[in-house]
């Protein structure tokens, strides 16, 4: 898609069929309500068109109006000075449309300075992957995952202690792992005694968005090396990807066979791979750790990918998985 000019880009809208609610008519209040320069208005527009259609019936309405949904909320938020809001609606929007760009002195200073904001963060690849999640976040039904013989393998794998991995292979039928799953995270309840086991839903919920993010033929998404960091970690912040060549591939071998043991070996063949490497920084690495950065590098090879586990890095997800069990929390 070429760079957008928006006041071009959303006239699309008017072509939208009319509903029951007027999606358009409602639409055309709301930026009205923004040119005016009453952003609250705007936005509780903007928030009520967005409720109105996720509905079944205005589907075809919903995939027109989305991106420019993102867009205007995100314009409101900046303009109310919540530029952090306001910056994670462009997000969404660049997602949608990754090429677009504004033309300066399009919009007031505040909404530009937030669009660039998160064009910045966008183009270091790991803000798509936190947008990503945000956005199944909100779609998501939840839900506990199938308990059977392979929950061991799955991301939480790391979180199980040397006496719960003997405890597991042990086990025998689904009822009987069923039961350890409920036991394993009894143990790990950040509130015990209340309905809601908040560690279990975000990991769970962590590890269904791993299923469609990485699931390939063989493996599901959650079994993952992916998957393991980014049920301790979270998304990173950013994301680099490079291709292997020929004379790095014997290198790429040796490394998978450090891997956690989960994903496909890759073997000697000289096919194209690419590392990918996920950092985290800041405040994106918990402070327990005493470094201010972690790199994680992975071997991907038709759409499978290998967590090369030596150095500091593989270390720390270790420590964040102990952290975990002594506290019950994520970082």
């Amino acid at each position: 898609m070429r760079p957008l000019a928006l006041s071009l880009a959303f006239s699309l809208l008017t072509s939208v069929a009319v509903t029951a609610q007027n999606l358009p008519g409602m639409f055309q209040q709301a930026r009205d309500a923004f040119q005016s320069g009453h952003y609250e208005k705007s936005l509780q527009l903007f928030d009520q068109i967005d409720e109105i259609s996720r509905q079944p019936q205005h589907e075809s309405d919903r995939r027109q109006l989305e991106a420019p949904l993102h867009f205007f909320r995100a314009a409101d938020l900046a303009m109310l000075r919540k530029r952090d809001d306001a910056v994670n609606e462009f997000l969404e929007f660049l997602r949608l449309n990754p090429q677009a760009a504004l033309k300066a002195g399009s919009y007031p200073r505040p909404v530009l300075a937030a669009f660039e904001e998160a064009r910045r963060s966008f183009a270091k690849g790991g803000a798509s992957l936190a947008v990503a999640y945000q956005s199944f976040l909100r779609t998501d039904r939840g839900g506990a995952p199938t308990i059977d013989a392979s929950w061991g393998d799955s991301a939480v794998r790391e979180l199980l202690t040397e006496e719960e991995k003997t405890a597991w292979k042990s086990l025998g039928t689904d009822a009987d792992r069923q039961a350890f799953v409920e036991k394993f995270w009894l143990r790990r309840d950040p509130t015990p005694g209340t309905s809601s086991n908040e560690l279990r839903q975000e990991i769970d919920a962590r590890m269904r968005f791993a299923d469609g993010q990485w699931r390939s033929d063989d493996t599901p998404g959650r079994d993952t090396d992916r998957a393991l960091v980014f049920v301790l970690l979270g998304p990173p912040d950013s994301v680099d990807t490079q291709q292997v060549g020929v004379h790095n591939q014997e290198l790429a071998n040796e490394r998978a066979q450090h891997s956690t043991g989960t994903g496909t070996r890759f073997g000697s063949s000289a096919e194209s791979q690419q590392r990918v490497t996920w950092v985290y920084s800041g405040d994106s690495v918990p402070g327990y750790l005493g470094t201010q950065e972690l790199r994680y590098t992975f071997f991907v090879r038709r759409g499978q990918a290998v967590l090369e586990t030596s150095g500091r890095a593989y270390k720390a997800l270790q420590e964040v998985a102990e952290h975990i069990n002594q506290s019950h929390m994520l970082h």
